[in-house]
């Protein structure tokens, strides 16, 4: 067997620590449930953002659509009114 020499007192006192007799030790903590706040409980779901973006966009090209051919179709109808005054309107023979 093999003897091994006991430490100094001196040594390592700083890091010893005596445990507190039985009767003063404190209760023991336990932690069941660690309450946060939930964040973004009310948002919508992630995939309704681009299906919404997506949406708006169809929409906009849809409007910007009809409305040029809208504009299109006035600019059409003036010009047929105009040749149909200038050809129904009694011409003036300027012999004189």
């Amino acid at each position: 067997m093999i003897t091994v020499a006991a430490p100094r007192r001196d040594q390592h006192r700083l890091r010893q620590q005596r445990l507190p007799p039985r009767g003063g030790q404190g209760l023991p903590v336990e932690v069941l449930r660690v309450h946060r706040p939930e964040s973004h409980r009310n948002s919508p779901p992630l995939t309704a953002v681009p299906v919404t973006l997506a949406v708006m966009l169809i929409v906009t090209v849809i409007l910007t659509v009809a409305v040029q051919i809208a504009i299109a179709v006035l600019i059409a109808i003036a010009v047929l009114i105009t040749l149909a005054v200038m050809l129904t309107a009694p011409t003036r023979s300027g012999a004189g």
